[in-house]
C-alpha cells in the first residue's frame, strides 16, 4: 500500500510541470465571461392536465447545446414525463455557455420562473475545469441548490460528465480533471442528502424519474 502510493506521489510529480502547461492552454482557450443565456421552450402533449412545468437550466454543452435547437435533454425528459405521468410536459431551457454554479446561482436562477413541477440543474463542468476551490464551490452549489429547491416542487442535480475522454481535452490534464470532477460530484450528494425535495443523478449513470421523487416538501 505505501509503496503504491510513493510510486503515484512520483508519477504526480512528474506530470506537475505538463498539467500546469496544459492547465494555461486551456484556460487560454476558455471564454473569459459566460455568454448571455438563451431560452427555448416547447411542449409534448399528453391527455392529463395541468401541465406539467419542466424546467433545464445551466451550462450550454450540459443542457444539449450540440443538439438541434439546443433542447435534447429537456425534449428527451419531457417525453419520459409524459409517458411516466400521462399529463402534457411544458419544458422550458435556460443555458449560459461557459457559465460557472457561480454564475448560475447569481444570474440565471434569480431570473428564472418559481413553482415548476421540476427543475434539473446542469453545471459544475466548467467548475471542474476552471480550477475553481473546492470550497468556494461547494458552498455556491449548496445556495443554488436551496435556491431551486425552495421555489419550486422537485429538483434534479445533474452530475459533471466524465472528463477523461472530453474530445476537447489533452491527456493527462483530462484525467486530474476526471478525479477532480468526481470529488465535486461527491460533494453535491453530500448537499443533496440534506433536501428532501432534491436528487443527484450522476451523469455517469442513468436516473430513472419516478412519481415519487415529485413527493417532497423542501430543501432542510
Amino acid at each position: 500500500m505505501h509503496t503504491r502510493s510513493r510510486d503515484m506521489t512520483t508519477v504526480s510529480l512528474w506530470k506537475a510541470p505538463l498539467l500546469a502547461a496544459q492547465s494555461v492552454w486551456l484556460r487560454a482557450r476558455r471564454p473569459l465571461a459566460p455568454k448571455p443565456h438563451a431560452q427555448d421552450h416547447g411542449t409534448v402533449p399528453g391527455p392529463g392536465r395541468p401541465a406539467f412545468r419542466l424546467a433545464v437550466l445551466g451550462e450550454s454543452t450540459a443542457v444539449g447545446a450540440s443538439t438541434p435547437h439546443h433542447t435534447g435533454i429537456a425534449e428527451a425528459l419531457a417525453a419520459e414525463l409524459r409517458d411516466k405521468l400521462g399529463r402534457q410536459v411544458d419544458w422550458t431551457v435556460r443555458r449560459a455557455h461557459g457559465s460557472t454554479v457561480r454564475f448560475i446561482r447569481h444570474h440565471m436562477i434569480p431570473q428564472a420562473a418559481n413553482d415548476h413541477d421540476l427543475v434539473v440543474l446542469m453545471a459544475g463542468t466548467s467548475d471542474a475545469i476552471g480550477g475553481e476551490s473546492l470550497h468556494d464551490w461547494s458552498i455556491d452549489m449548496a445556495a443554488a441548490i436551496q435556491d431551486l429547491a425552495v421555489r419550486n416542487r422537485h429538483v434534479l442535480v445533474g452530475g459533471i460528465p466524465g472528463l477523461r475522454d472530453y474530445p476537447h481535452l489533452p491527456h493527462p490534464l483530462a484525467e486530474f480533471l476526471d478525479r477532480r470532477a468526481r470529488e465535486m460530484d461527491a460533494e453535491t450528494a453530500r448537499i443533496v442528502a440534506g433536501c428532501d425535495n432534491v436528487t443527484f443523478a450522476s451523469s455517469r449513470g442513468i436516473c430513472p424519474l419516478e412519481r415519487e421523487m415529485f413527493a417532497g416538501t423542501g430543501c432542510t
